[in-house]
């Protein structure tokens, strides 16, 4: 965009323009994190397993684009630092996440160890002798 100066629209024009590009680009950073940390969140929840990874390639596609948007609009670092996380961060988080949480939260679902078990109903030891 050229200079105030150099152009046929008035001033307040051309600085209102300029105002609504960099909230343009300041909503699509902003969204492309919250997509990044709602994904995260997701990746969090254990009973999700495969699907967590499934839908965090989607919401790394969603803020790849969101960052080549704010990058488009004039947020140049805020767009660079986005693409990082998306494309870095965020795939080593969905990858790690459900792993520590399965790690974590998988002890319930272990089974009952054999000496801890009771006899199925009916269960007669051999060497029960009745009186």
């Amino acid at each position: 965009m050229s200079h105030p100066a150099h152009s046929n629209r008035p001033e307040s024009v051309v600085y209102v323009q300029q105002a609504n590009q960099t909230n343009t680009a300041n909503k699509a950073i902003s969204a492309g994190w919250w997509v990044l940390i709602f994904g995260f969140v997701v990746a969090c929840i254990p009973l999700l397993g495969m699907l967590a990874w499934f839908l965090g390639a989607f919401l790394c596609l969603a803020a790849f684009i969101l960052a080549i948007i704010g990058m488009a609009n004039g947020r140049i670092g805020g767009g660079i630092f986005l693409l990082c996380g998306a494309l870095i961060g965020a795939p080593l988080a969905y990858v790690v996440t459900p792993l520590i949480s399965m790690a974590i939260f998988g002890k319930a679902a272990e089974p009952v160890k054999a000496g801890n078990e009771a006899p199925p109903a009916g269960f007669v030891p051999r060497d029960y002798k009745p009186k």
